[in-house]
């Protein structure tokens, strides 16, 4: 900062928690103040402690204990100037804090919630100021008020994430800030096409670790560490998410860049990964996170013993708690004739949004039924399977998202139980039946 102008106020946001070392140094270059908003772990013994103020979730005198995001948190700092200076509206940056949270997959309890549920309304979507957020949504194919949890999940989320995994994080920023139409619209494309670069690259990396796995099961019993040194460190989060999915145990995906063995840590809810890793910690020059998501990077001489020292740790952790079984749930068996937007409308006024914490989404279960009409769509990178199922007389349309060929239109005239979820956008389907998301087809012999 020699030779630049030295601000008077200073916000560190979503870091800064163990720094009062650095925040010394930045008082010695003259910054008056400095306010710390983060979401992460607090170690007392790097606390940064001389900062003008400090929010967190972590802090011992909180009104609450709830998990919160730093975009969460920044706007309850948003709702405390309001208070304070009645000249700002909190409503004008309900929808960001909805989508940050969503986007940091916090619990979606207490404040989260509500954070949630009213910040993707039509009332908050509708003052929404950012040019260029506006054609992020329209370059997500949304073109109304009414955003779902999905399209934040799956189409917003990871466009604004993808920058940051692949290139850098200034250009979804950029993007964010900008107020001319017709360069937002560019960026949202650009973003939209980093995105899909990041799937294939995710796809293929997940495909290499999964042969990796599936060659030495006994090698990964109690938990998984995959490296690589061609792989991306920018996707290993993703990647590790989606093998924890895969075989239900703990999960470090390790890639290299410019020497250093970084990567990324995920974990089922029930099982603490920071736990292990505390147990585990001369593997790597540091690591840091959640119970069930972290960072790490690996120190390079323990490279080819990290797999076995982790499955020490994640056995020893499981002895003392319990081993995580994989199980095929659904949460009730309806019959065709329930498949109507009532009872969509009566899932989304009464448990929607959902958390797969505290209130996952709900998975029905429809047995016996024909499958007819089947056509296929997508691209390269996915496929939907659009069909309808049949019984007693009655039809109903469905929609499979796959990864996968493993599915097509043979299936018409076969009989299967499928399992499925509820369409969470209503506006969407006024229409006649909801179009259901079928998440698995289970098919008689």
């Amino acid at each position: 900062m020699i030779g630049e102008e030295v601000p008077d106020l200073l916000f560190i946001i979503d870091c800064g928690s163990n720094n009062e070392k650095e925040v010394k140094e930045l008082r010695g270059l003259g910054i008056k103040n400095i306010i710390i908003i983060d979401h992460h772990i607090i170690d007392p013994k790097k606390m940064s402690k001389s900062v003008d103020a400090f929010i967190s979730w972590h802090l011992p005198n909180g009104s609450n204990n709830n998990e919160m995001c730093t975009c969460g948190e920044v706007f309850q700092f948003i709702r405390g100037i309001r208070w304070l200076t009645k000249k700002v509206d909190p409503v004008e940056f309900l929808s960001y804090a909805a989508v940050g949270t969503l986007g940091d997959v916090s619990p979606l309890v207490g404040d989260n919630r509500i954070i949630v549920k009213n910040g993707l309304t039509p009332v908050a979507m509708g003052r929404i100021t950012s040019v260029g957020f506006n054609a992020l949504l329209r370059s997500s194919n949304i073109y109304s008020n009414f955003v779902t949890q999905e399209d934040v999940s799956f189409q917003i989320a990871p466009k604004i994430n993808a920058a940051g995994r692949l290139l850098i994080p200034d250009i979804a920023y950029r993007l964010l800030i900008e107020s001319d139409l017709s360069t937002a619209e560019l960026m949202a494309t650009s973003l939209a096409e980093c995105n899909t670069k990041r799937k294939a690259l995710q796809q293929r990396i997940e495909k290499q670790a999964t042969k990796m796995v599936e060659r030495e099961p006994d090698k990964y019993r109690y938990g998984i560490v995959v490296s690589n040194y061609k792989w991306h460190i920018g996707v290993a989060g993703i990647v590790a998410s989606q093998l924890v999915e895969k075989f239900y145990k703990p999960v470090l995906v390790i890639g290299e860049n410019n020497g250093v063995y970084k990567g990324s840590g995920r974990s089922l809810q029930s099982i603490n990964l920071k736990a292990i890793l505390d147990d585990c910690k001369h593997l790597f020059e540091k690591y840091g996170g959640h119970s069930t998501a972290a960072g790490v990077t690996l120190k390079r001489e323990c490279l080819d013993i990290a797999n076995e020292v982790f499955n020490k740790s994640c056995q020893k952790h499981y002895k003392e708690t319990f081993h995580p079984e994989e199980v095929d749930f659904y949460d009730v068996e309806l019959k065709i004739k329930a498949l109507s937007l009532n009872v969509a409308k009566v899932l989304v006024d009464s448990l929607y949004p959902y958390c797969s914490q505290f209130n996952p989404e709900p998975i029905f279960k429809l047995s016996d039924v024909t499958l007819t009409n089947p056509e296929l769509g997508g691209n390269k990178l996915w496929r939907i399977l659009n069909f309808n199922v049949v019984k007693d007389g009655i039809k109903s349309e469905m929609r499979l998202k796959m990864f996968t060929s493993e599915i097509g239109t043979e299936v018409e005239g076969k009989k299967a139980d499928i399992y499925f979820k509820f369409p969470q956008q209503l506006e969407r389907n006024r229409f006649g039946k909801p179009t259901l998301n079928a998440l698995d087809i289970v098919f008689k012999k």
